[in-house]
């Protein structure tokens, strides 16, 4: 029945039927009814499980936009890690060609969450409630708090969180330089809207770098991100985002930008790029400069010095070749990655050009664990080098 239609002839989703275990629910123009009754306990409240689709019923587009769309709900829905199958058909009625009903198929995840950087751990909870809420608590040496995030709290696309932190010996960014310097934290709130699946507008208001002795600096940021998946290629996707910096005590301006594209050339082959800028309009704090040494996933990995990877502007690209060669599982249900790369990265600052070259190896605990670990190795035209391990899967 679909190939009797124009290529820009619309149809309409009509109906969405969402199964999430044994539980179903129909959802229509009407709203939604829950159609087993209600002897069962919902494990993710069924807004919450809407506000990952980007189709609702109603929707009057081609039919090529329905399949680019329920093909990119089915990768954030599996994305999130609250869910560890989802499969979405699409069934035309008998009697009505123009009309379509979408049948979503799910089975919840693995909430708790694991993960780990240079020196400390992290473990968490998502799903809190039956929301798409979140609480992780990190833990170590050199990084120490809680982080909380409320998405669609209220049932409405509004969410809340913040995040307290604890880092020593006097490290800021998480990494172990041995200096003697002064324990710090930083405490941050934030909410936001997410304006469809996908995008962000957030305010984060930041008091960072304070400690017994001194005062830190407090920043108004605004944050607004996106990201698209891509159907051509294997599993690729986009991302942007922009991150202003206002520092009302002193008068100070800055802000950022990054876009990233994942291309996946294969099953077990993949190409990543990713550029970011960055600028001052005013005079910055000295210990406000954009920090390119272990900045996650925007970074120069060689052997620079913290001075030297410290800029009031900058502009910096990145480019991985990855390969993913080998898979296996760990009884009963967790399924791990080793992905090989290989990188280089350049970054333009005011004073100098810094690059770097180099190998590395991650470890990738995906759906239903979701936790991360990154090796690399990289040299610059110095030959000067450095190793790093971050909680990152990469940009």
């Amino acid at each position: 029945m679909c190939s009797l239609l124009h290529a820009d002839e619309k149809v309409t989703v009509s109906k969405i039927r969402i199964t999430v275990g044994k539980i179903e629910y129909l959802w229509n123009a009407d709203g939604v009814v829950r159609l087993d009754g209600e002897g069962g306990n919902e494990i993710i409240r069924e807004y919450a499980v809407r506000s990952f689709m980007s189709i609702r019923p109603g929707m009057k587009l081609s039919e090529a936009s329905l399949l680019d769309k329920c093909a990119g709900t089915r990768r954030r829905l599996l994305d999130s890690g609250y869910f560890y199958e989802a499969d979405i058909a699409i069934v035309p009625p008998r009697t009505k060609p123009l009309e379509r009903t979408v049948v979503v198929s799910l089975s919840t995840g693995f909430f708790k969450r694991f993960g780990g950087g240079n020196a400390w751990g992290k473990f968490g909870m998502a799903n809190l409630g039956g929301h798409r809420q979140s609480l992780d608590i990190f833990f170590g040496y050199n990084k120490n708090g809680a982080s909380y995030l409320f998405s669609n709290a209220g049932r409405s696309r509004f969410l809340a969180g913040g995040e307290f932190f604890y880092y020593g010996p006097g490290d800021l960014n998480g990494t172990l330089d041995y200096e003697k310097t002064e324990n710090k934290f930083l405490v941050r709130a934030k909410a936001g809207f997410e304006l469809f699946p996908d995008c962000t507008v957030v305010l984060e208001p930041t008091y960072e770098g304070f400690g017994f002795s001194s005062r830190g600096l407090f920043s108004l940021q605004p944050v607004f991100s996106l990201k698209k998946y891509i159907n051509s290629g294997y599993q690729s996707c986009a991302d942007f985002s922009v991150r202003g910096f206002c520092y009302p005590a002193e008068g100070a301006l800055k802000a950022e930008e990054s876009a990233s594209v994942k291309y996946g050339i294969s099953r077990y082959f993949q190409l990543a790029l990713k550029e970011s800028a960055g600028a001052s309009f005013t005079d910055i704090p000295d210990n406000a400069g954009f920090d390119l040494y272990y900045a996650e996933d925007r970074s120069v990995r060689s052997g620079y010095s913290r001075r030297q990877l410290t800029a009031d502007d900058f502009a910096f690209a990145s480019f991985e070749l990855r390969s993913d060669f080998l898979s296996f599982s760990v009884p009963p249900i967790i399924d791990a990655t080793v992905q090989a790369f290989g990188f280089a990265d350049i970054a333009k600052t005011k004073d100098d050009v810094l690059d770097a070259y180099g190998l590395g190896l991650r470890l990738l605990f995906k759906n239903p664990v979701f936790a991360y670990f990154t090796f690399s190795y990289g040299v610059n035209r110095e030959g000067s080098g450095r190793f790093l391990f971050c909680g990152t899967a990469g940009f």
